[in-house]
């Protein structure tokens, strides 16, 4: 059991005169300032102006640690047609594409948040065929004789004289 009062002062072992305890300022957490909060979606909006509005936020900001995965791809889709406009100044087009640049590695860095059940089970119950198969890349094979072959076609080839 501590001897400490419920306020959480902390005492020095050193006494005033009259034979009390001094009291000593306890030392406070660092305050960090607050992550700015992204905009909410607003029941008149698009989803692609939602993605705007989160986009303008990231490029204003500068944060994306507030935002989460699905809100981040909103913004990514927004920020590619506003990268792609033709009229945008080259200044203008540097800070979006260094903010584009910023999204996708937000995103890059989160897990997926697709099918979390599929994460959750066994090889052998995970589906084997359709679009949430495992995608696996064919083993190389080389013919028998040690000879690589080309996979690509053979273009047929047309002999013209002029």
């Amino acid at each position: 059991m501590s001897n400490r009062p419920a306020d959480g002062t902390v005492y020095r072992l050193e006494l005033d005169q009259a034979g009390h305890l001094l009291p000593v300022d306890t030392p406070q957490p660092p305050q960090y300032p607050r992550l700015p909060e992204p905009p909410t979606a607003q029941a008149s909006d698009t989803t692609w102006l939602y993605g705007a509005a989160l986009f303008a936020f990231v490029v204003r900001e500068g944060v994306t640690a507030t935002l989460t995965r699905e809100q981040l791809e909103l913004a990514d889709h927004a920020g590619m047609t506003a990268v792609a406009g033709p009229d945008t100044a080259e200044r203008a087009r540097e800070t979006l594409t260094r903010t584009r640049r910023l999204i996708v590695d937000a995103l890059a860095g989160r897990p997926s948040e697709l099918d979390p059940e599929l994460e959750r089970t066994s090889p052998e119950e995970r589906p084997n065929v359709g679009p949430m198969a495992r995608l696996v890349t064919p083993p190389d094979t080389q013919p028998s004789g040690g000879l690589a072959v080309d996979p690509r076609p053979a273009r047929p080839t047309v002999d013209v004289q002029f």
